[in-house]
């Protein structure tokens, strides 16, 4: 091929590699203008709404950008594209072509037979074998503009197809061309009742939601058909919604509307006006089910439905014309069709079976034209009959010859068809006695008895009851009470074995505890026979209580046969006795524990009833006590041989858990109760807020419609509320007839061991704080009963205003007088378990704080030995006391392994309160947050502060201390665990005073005055705060002198001194023993005057060196030399002011806003109080030295601004403590400060 031939050919393939790349650049431009385009199109119609003239010129924007895109960037540059400007681009990405393609393509034009040419072709042929064509419009470009034209296709696809918000929406539109009513709009606006026909002179509300946006203003535009202008007015937002309503009162003719906002306008609609008769009166007869008793009732004027469920009411339509085609329309959709009655008057059949609306309408060309507002239809529940046993009302103990009153009242809504109660005796079949006296009354009041005497009853026998009360469809049972047969006294019996010896404890431990677990069997399988719930629940209880019964027999049967190996039943026939009945209620608990396991609750009762029998009869024979008498003895006894083996035979098979069926839940069913009531008084707060408005805006008669309705609600949420707090009154009865009974079996148990259940009284009662006294369950009676008028209120209000007479507004403002009354009863109740809590939450502390001191002073009298003194060990510790001297620690060793062990024990029993308490101030702290969050809020710093403290951590570790033997080393920091329960117990006090300056509110005028008299207490404190500091300094300072004096002499005369003492001891003195921390001495025994000087104790010697400093029982640094002026600072009341200072200044920081410099220095000196407590180091005199120099300066500065303060409102009641004469060596100081009083003014 000729060279000119083969030129030509390569410039033809650089030209299409070059087209190629051109086409795709073009394509990804015209792709990526698209998408642009689009999103830009968007926004523009977007900001219109969409409307059509914005989408119209959205189009014509994009469809005009994208020609513009494929012309620019597409077929522009192929169509420029030639084989000379392909030679230009291989020239420019070649230069070594050194212009020879462009030569070539030009002389080609010019003259293609020129003979230079072929020298020109082959000279270039041989650099184009070095530029291939794929070079020069690489294969990369390609891609690379293919891909991006993809991208931009699928994007602009996805935004069409499924794209978010207005963008998919806008692009689907846009590129769609579909017509508007194929299309669901983004932003519209739903107009209600659109398109409808309605009765002339009627009042007509339009409705607005506006979908997919908001608008500032909403505009009703309306136009009537003998008008052609178009009148607005705007609309108004909805009490409860987000919707907009307009009200046209008396529409006259029909009319055109629409409604717009935010440049979105809506369809428009017609509404078609038809002269129609009006309803002039409507008449309703009740039939009430034959169940009931009640003869008919006809109510004039009627309207509202209200009666009981079951119910057919008779509706007479009365109209001022004649109505050919009428209905009644419910809100459930269904259409009951009026006929024309006898009179001329249109009537209809409406069955009341749920709660629902109504309203009369006039059937117009197949179109229903209402013709009255909506009525309501209140089907009314028949509730269950309500009985109680109110005597006795509990568990009773009866002698076998006493006749026990039986009280039985019962109510009923539509009246009561029987009342019973009925017994059993010992589990034999049941016997009914009726104490209704009128069948159909609504309340019922009877009594009966039961001679116990006539069934022969022995101790332990037991008679079972229950009341039973019926009206015409429901049945109500009571809780099962029990009537234990008690013997008439004790027997006693003397054992034929001396010795015995008084101040006897022991006795009865746990021995009704299996008795009391088969109470709560029998009462938990009456739980299930009265309520039967679902099956899955029924079964599984069905396997628990069946579970709880065989444990409960393989107790008793081990028992039993424990006895029996031990040879106890050969005791005596007390003890004989005592084994056959448990092998009996051995052999009932077994059928009973069968037919539990296939929930045949009430063929269970009887075997259950049986085993009870047996069980109570041998505790009865059990309470046969026999007492030694014999010659003194050491005491320490309780009952003898046998009866102590029977009573370890009870600890032995019985656990101290409770039966969790029954009494487990309790606690987390106070806490759930407790969360009920707090939301039903939220619930009950706000429907007394609606009430109260609705009441206040009746004198406005408009929208009455509107007010009917949010009448009608409120009823209805009112009474669910009081159907929900009526459950929760039963089921707290329910739960006061069984605490009841176990606080009786509970006091009638503690013979004989008073001390032991004394304490887990105390506990129970403490645990039962979560429910409520009978006073606070009369407060909840209340508040169902106030909300119960609160009810009936409401229906004679919506009856009023159906009405339309002027007692619809008086009726309305007694329904919102009730809510309120009924809101301030349950905020009361709420308030009062706050109260009780924090009650028990003081309680606790202040019991803490107690046994914490008593723990310390034995733990330090444990380890200084005193409480070895009188045991025989008083002889040759001369030397052993020197020794202990020099040792700095007193005298180790001297704490027995009992000792510690009885100690170690104490400490976890109080780390284990500690953290209980903790635990139950954190529950607290939420529980208080929203009715009483001053209290919650100080409780909160008292909780900060305990853990803090790490109260429990410090108390773990001294016991793990006491445990190794190593208690002298727990004694140096018990005054401090000391002091932290004291000072919780104090803000616990604090915080109880908070709670009830909440409950009274805050002053008024006088708040100028206490702000006053807060000022002159917090200046006496700190007054007496810095005499207190700077006393214990100049006892401190002094006490050193007298330490570097003595020092050496008293470290050589150790042993003298302690030999000293042990001849004390000789001569029959117990002399005082070796104290710790301190070179001038040790320990003694003994009392402190009021100033300073030692007292002989009633064991001789004095407690503290003789001269020097005073370590207290309580923590603190005090002085006994008489030599010392200013006398003996009580550590306890120097305490005590120090945190009534802290809390005094800490109050009052927050009323000195006003006075910059004061505010700062009150609260640097709370941080230094807070950070520098002296009684935090205690132990450590010559720090406590620099400590109180410290304070004392910050002390004075701030008294001297109070003191001004004070000065400044008049002087108060603060006045000069006297003439007093400086102690030495502080009369320039003294001076010093009343020369900065002076200049304070």
């Amino acid at each position: 091929m000729r060279p000119l031939d083969r030129l030509s050919e390569y410039l033809g393939a650089v030209e299409r590699r070059l087209r190629l790349l051109a086409v795709t650049r073009g394509i990804a431009a015209t792709t990526a203008a698209a998408l642009v385009f689009t999103v830009l199109a968007v926004i523009v119609a977007n900001h219109y709404a969409f409307s059509s003239p914005s989408v119209v010129s959205a189009r014509l924007l994009l469809f005009f950008g994208i020609a513009f895109a494929i012309a620019a960037a597409l077929v522009i540059p192929v169509i420029r594209l030639n084989q000379k400007r392909a030679a230009r681009e291989a020239e420019s990405r070649y230069p070594q072509f050194e212009e020879r393609l462009l030569t070539f393509s030009e002389k080609v034009d010019q003259n293609a037979n020129d003979p230079f040419l072929h020298l020109l072709a082959a000279d270039a042929l041989s650099v184009a074998q070095q530029a291939e064509p794929k070079e020069v419009a690489k294969t990369s470009w390609v891609f690379s503009f293919s891909s991006a034209a993809v991208i931009s296709a699928v994007v602009l696809l996805w935004l069409g197809l499924s794209g978010p918000g207005f963008l998919g929406y806008g692009t689907s539109l846009l590129w769609g061309g579909l017509p508007k009513g194929e299309m669901k709009p983004f932003y519209d606006i739903q107009v209600e009742p659109g398109n409808k026909s309605v009765r002339k002179r009627a009042n007509q509300e339009f409705s607005a939601r506006l979908m997919g946006f908001t608008a500032p203003k909403v505009r009703f535009f309306l136009k009537y058909a003998s008008s052609s202008q178009w009148e607005q007015a705007d609309m108004v937002t909805q009490a409860a919604g987000s919707a907009y309503e307009f009200v046209l009162a008396g529409v006259p003719e029909s009319l055109e509307y629409y409604v717009e906002a935010g440049g979105v306008r809506s369809k428009n609609y017609k509404l078609n006006v038809i002269d129609l008769p009006s309803v002039k009166g409507i008449t309703t007869t009740y039939h009430y089910p034959a169940w009931t008793g009640m003869k008919d009732f006809v109510e004039t004027p009627g309207g509202d439905l209200r009666a009981v469920e079951g119910t057919t009411a008779d509706i007479e339509v009365k109209t001022d014309r004649p109505l050919t085609n009428g209905a009644l329309l419910l809100d459930d959709g269904s259409k009951v069709m009026l006929r024309a009655g006898p009179n001329g008057n249109l009537t209809a059949k409406v069955s009341i079976l749920k709660d629902g609306q109504y309203h009369i309408a006039a059937v117009e060309s197949g179109e229903d034209v209402r013709l009255t507002e909506d009525y309501f239809i209140e089907a009314q529940k028949d509730r269950p009959p309500d009985i109680k046993l109110t005597k006795p009302g509990r568990d009773y103990r009866a002698s076998p010859i006493e006749e026990v009153t039986v009280t039985a009242e019962a109510t009923d809504d539509f009246g009561l068809r029987d009342v019973e109660v009925h017994y059993s005796v010992n589990g034999a079949p049941e016997k009914v006695v009726s104490l209704l006296p009128n069948k159909g009354a609504k309340n019922s009041a009877g009594s009966m008895t039961i001679a116990l005497e006539d069934f022969k009853v022995v101790p332990g026998d037991v008679v079972s009851l229950y009341g039973v009360a019926k009206d015409a469809r429901e049945t109500t049972r009571t809780d099962m009470y029990f009537i234990e047969a008690q013997p008439f006294e004790r027997n006693y019996s003397q054992s034929q074995q001396g010795g015995g010896g008084g101040g006897g404890g022991g006795g009865q431990d746990d021995q009704n505890q299996i008795s009391q677990r088969q109470k709560e069997i029998i009462a938990a399988t009456w739980n299930q026979l009265k309520g039967k719930g679902a099956k899955a629940t029924d079964s599984e209880n069905a396997a628990f209580l069946s579970q709880v019964q065989s444990k409960l027999r393989d107790q008793a049967k081990s028992l039993a046969d424990r006895m029996k190996s031990r040879q106890l039943s050969e005791a005596g026939d007390s003890f004989k006795n005592f084994v056959k009945d448990m092998e009996e209620a051995v052999a009932a608990m077994t059928p009973a524990s069968d037919k539990l396991k296939g929930a045949k609750w009430a063929e269970a009762l009887g075997p259950e009833e049986q085993a009870l029998q047996h069980l109570l009869r041998a505790e009865a024979t059990r309470r046969d006590i026999q007492v030694a008498f014999g010659n003194g003895g050491g005491g320490g006894g309780g009952a003898q041989g046998g009866a102590r083996d029977l009573e370890g035979l009870f600890d032995l098979e019985l656990d101290t858990e409770k039966n969790q069926f029954e009494s487990g839940q309790q606690a987390q069913s106070a806490d759930q109760r407790q969360q009920e009531i707090d939301d039903a008084l939220q619930k009950l707060e706000q429907l007394a807020r609606r009430q109260q408005e609705l009441a206040n805006q009746q004198r406005n008669q408009q929208q009455l419609s509107q007010k009917r309705y949010e009448q009608e609600m409120l009823r209805r949420e009112a009474e669910q509320l009081q159907r929900q707090l009526d459950q929760l009154t039963r089921q707290l009865q329910n739960q006061q007839g069984q605490q009841g009974q176990q606080s009786q079996q509970g006091q009638q148990g503690q013979s004989g061991q008073q001390g032991q259940q004394g304490q887990q009284g105390q506990q129970s009662g403490r645990a039962g704080q979560g429910g409520m006294s009978g006073q606070q369950s009369q407060q909840l009676r209340q508040t169902v009963d106030r909300l119960q008028k609160a009810l009936e209120n409401m229906r004679q209000a919506a009856s009023s205003q159906q009405a339309g007479t002027p007692q619809s507004d008086a009726e309305a403002k007694r329904a919102a007088e009730q809510l309120k009354e009924a809101e301030q009863l349950l905020a009361g109740l709420r308030n009062q378990q706050s109260g009780n809590k924090l009650e028990d939450l003081q309680q606790q502390a202040d019991d803490l704080a107690r046994r914490q001191q008593d723990f310390e002073g034995q733990l330090r009298r444990a380890v200084t030995g005193q409480g070895q003194q009188g045991q025989g060990q008083q002889q040759g510790q001369g030397q052993q006391q020197g020794l202990g001297q020099q040792q700095g620690l007193g005298q180790q060793g001297r704490m027995t392994q009992q000792q510690a062990q009885q100690l170690y024990e104490q400490r976890r029993k109080e780390v284990d309160d500690t953290k209980r308490l903790e635990s139950q101030m954190q529950s607290a702290v939420r529980d208080l947050a929203a009715t009483q969050p001053k209290a919650s809020g100080k409780l909160r710093e008292a909780l900060g502060q305990m853990q803090q403290q790490e109260l429990p951590r410090d108390m773990e570790r001294n016991g793990e201390y006491i445990r190794r033997g190593l208690g002298e080393y727990a004694v140096l920091s018990e005054s401090m665990i000391t002091q932290g329960l004291n000072n919780l117990r104090e803000q616990l006090q604090g915080v109880k005073q908070a709670m009830t300056e909440g409950k009274d509110g805050k002053g008024g005028a006088g708040g100028n005055d206490k702000e006053d008299k807060a000022v002159e207490q917090a200046l006496g404190q700190v007054e007496k705060l810095r005499q207190q500091l700077e006393q214990l300094q100049r006892q401190a300072q002094q006490g050193q002198r007298g330490q570097n004096g003595q020092q050496g002499g008293q470290q050589q005369g150790g042993q003298q001194q302690g030999g000293q003492q042990g001849g004390q001891q000789q001569g029959g003195q117990q002399g005082g023993q070796q104290g710790g921390g301190n070179a001038q001495g040790g320990y003694q025994t003994g009392t402190l005057s009021r100033n300073g000087q030692p007292q002989a104790g009633p064991n001789g010697g004095a407690f503290g060196p003789r001269h020097g400093n005073v370590w207290g029982p309580y923590g603190g640094l005090g002085n006994n030399d008489p030599t010392l002026s200013g006398g003996y600072v009580d550590p306890r009341g120097f305490e005590r002011n120090y945190r009534d200072t802290l809390e005094q200044l800490q109050a009052l920081q927050g009323q000195l806003q006003g006075d910059p410099n004061t505010a700062r220095d009150l609260q640097a000196l709370i941080r230094e109080m807070q950070r520098l407590n002296p009684f935090s180091y205690a132990n450590d005199p010559e720090l406590l030295t620099r400590i109180n120099a410290a304070m004392i300066a910050d002390i004075q500065q701030v008294e001297l601004e109070l003191r001004r303060k004070v000065d400044e409102t008049g002087g108060g009641s603060i006045r000069s403590a006297g003439n007093e004469t400086p102690p030495p060596g502080y009369a320039d100081k003294v001076a010093d400060y009343f020369r900065r009083l002076s200049k304070s003014k």
